[in-house]
């Protein structure tokens, strides 16, 4: 069967191309043949370009080459726009009649891929929406968009439970889960500091978040303050130039810009460290600039395993989650997870032996009119103040995550849900 995918892009580091990286994988391996459309996907990066071309099903990227000067005006022009040009809808046409898919997949939020139901050509395939569900109740918009698409999934069992109670169309099966890669294991903590030169001695808080307006950087780093132990350092894995926070400033704002530490990456050898905000930061290999990782600059699975194994717990601190990847990825090196008790982290948190906190209240919010959590900082603070709490098994935590998430299982179960459906 041909079958597109429209992603982000499986080569970056996100929790959605990681899971489009695993859905491809195993359909290709399941004789599937693959085309995948990567909004995030830039023809002018060597890198994006190397991967598309070592990739053994086909990749359509979506910003084109500024050599081809006709069709980057064109998507330029788009993009200045559209809102969805950036998540491929400029050229998705153009992709269906080359490929020819027989199914579309689509993973993301409802306003990336609405362009998919809508097209002219939806009558020419079938398709597949995994929507983000992050929160409720879902807007009537949406639900006239999961009416549309031949099958609905989710990633969770409390997405799936509320679509069920909200929507509770026929098209609806069972959710399928996200996992973690193999790459995110336990190694030695005192290596894993030392790949990234973080100091050997020393509590570490992580988190891994994209720096937008739902995850809450202001909350988490009030709750930090509050910390006793002021030899407790904050490692935050995100990008400062994202579409939320100023993160700058509100480090000075909290008096911790000198106990924060974020993810560099050389911009000419690659190599990989931690370190605080700077002016010029320089690679200590190479001597050339190094730059905050970013989704165009992030890093390899195998390089964020160091990341999350330089720490001693983990925090996910979002007003809502609609799988929350960094999560799984930490419980398997082991750490235990600290969240906010709404949305996704209601039924996962509890499968990785982890701590969930209830948030203070449900608001809702202006522009999806759905409840979003208010995160409760003081007993954040306060659990980061138990010495019990940063103490414990990691072994628990392992088995926990192995029991209850892999890509395997998560593989087995698109292949088969594909091969319940019949062309058009």
């Amino acid at each position: 069967m041909k079958i597109l995918v429209v992603s982000e892009y499986h080569l970056l580091n996100t929790g959605y191309a990681t899971y489009y990286k695993n859905i491809c994988e195993a359909l290709h391996e399941a004789g599937h043949e693959i085309s995948e459309l990567a909004s995030y996907g830039n023809a002018n990066l060597r890198d994006h370009v190397y991967a598309s071309k070592k990739c053994p099903w086909n990749v359509y990227l979506n910003v084109p080459s500024q050599k081809d000067t006709a069709k980057f005006k064109e998507y330029m022009e788009k993009k200045n726009s559209t809102i969805d040009a950036e998540f491929g809808s400029w050229d998705f046409e153009n992709v269906v009649l080359d490929c020819w898919p027989d199914v579309v997949i689509a993973i993301r939020d409802h306003w990336y891929d609405q362009f998919i139901v809508d097209s002219p050509l939806s009558r020419y395939y079938k398709t597949v929406l995994s929507p983000t569900v992050d929160s409720r109740p879902l807007r009537w918009n949406w639900l006239s968009t999961y009416k549309k698409v031949d099958v609905l999934t989710s990633y969770n069992q409390w997405s799936e439970d509320w679509l069920r109670e909200q929507y509770g169309g026929e098209n609806i099966v069972e959710h399928i889960p996200m996992g973690p890669n193999p790459e995110y294991k336990p190694v030695n903590q005192k290596s894993a500091r030392a790949k990234l030169g973080l100091p050997e001695s020393g509590k570490i808080l992580l988190t891994v978040m994209r720096n937008q307006n739902r995850k809450r950087f202001p909350e988490l780093f009030e709750a930090f303050v509050q910390v006793e132990d002021k030899s407790i350092n904050l490692y935050c894995h995100t990008h400062l130039h994202d579409r939320g926070w100023d993160i700058p400033k509100l480090l000075l704002q909290y008096g911790i810009l000198d106990r924060v530490y974020f993810s560099y990456k050389c911009r000419n050898c690659w190599d990989i460290s931690s370190d605080i905000i700077k002016v010029t930061p320089r690679c200590k290999k190479c001597g050339d600039i190094k730059e905050i990782c970013s989704i165009d600059n992030g890093l390899t699975n195998e390089q964020m395993n160091y990341v999350y194994n330089s720490a001693d717990l983990y925090v996910q601190w979002a007003n809502s989650e609609g799988f929350g990847q960094p999560v799984i990825e930490a419980a398997s090196t082991g750490l235990r997870v600290i969240t906010v008790n709404y949305s996704a982290q209601e039924d996962i948190i509890n499968k990785i032996e982890g701590i969930a906190i209830d948030p203070i209240d449900l608001q809702r919010e202006m522009g999806t009119l759905c409840y979003r959590a208010l995160p409760d900082n003081k007993s954040l603070a306060s659990l980061l103040n138990i010495e019990e709490v940063w103490n414990y098994d990691r072994a628990k935590t392992l088995e926990a995550v192995n029991k209850n998430y892999n890509w395997k299982l998560t593989g087995k179960k698109w292949v088969d849900l594909i091969s319940k459906i019949e062309p058009k």
